[in-house]
């Protein structure tokens, strides 16, 4: 008996064939065409808004009101410092709280305190519906340890829960 060749005809894959590489083509040249003939949209420029003075007095009325309202020992409020945030495109705020800080206290009870009282802060902040304040700092001038210590905070808008979290503590 003769052993039977196997003739079957291998198939090219569809890559080869020409109605795929005529299509390809066609669809290139139909995206170059369209993409090429039209200029790129204008994008106004929206003006620098100056920022709601109401806005930012009611921020600072919220934070002057916790701040009486707990009533820190050994600490004096010094200045609030609230700015818009050009970055972004809507009315969103920085803030810049800074205090004194007068008790005598060791380096890690002290700074242990500071970080107690400006969780407080921006923790009852959060809670009250500030959500116009994207970001916030709290500067403690301690100068019993001749130091400046800065905690650094971004508003967090979570699905439990909002609240200011902390991002960094800088101490000069």
């Amino acid at each position: 008996m003769k052993a039977k060749k196997d003739t079957q005809k291998i198939k090219a894959p569809l890559s080869n064939s020409w109605w795929v590489r005529l299509l390809s083509l066609f669809m290139i040249v139909i995206l170059a065409v369209s993409c090429g003939s039209e200029e790129p949209a204008a994008i106004p420029d929206k003006p620098l808004e100056r920022p709601d003075s109401e806005s930012i007095t009611e921020l600072e009325n919220s934070i002057n009101n916790i701040i009486r309202e707990r009533d820190f020992d050994n600490a004096t409020l010094d200045i609030i410092s609230i700015t818009a945030d050009r970055e972004m495109p809507d009315d969103y705020y920085l803030a810049q709280i800074y205090f004194d800080f007068d008790a005598r206290e060791s380096l890690a009870t002290g700074s242990g305190i500071m970080r107690r009282n400006s969780d407080i802060i921006l923790g009852l902040l959060a809670n009250r519906g500030v959500s116009t304040l994207k970001e916030a700092s709290v500067i403690w001038n301690d100068d019993y340890n001749n130091r400046t210590l800065q905690f650094d905070y971004r508003y967090r808008n979570g699905r439990r829960q909002n609240r200011f979290s902390i991002t960094s503590i800088k101490e000069k």
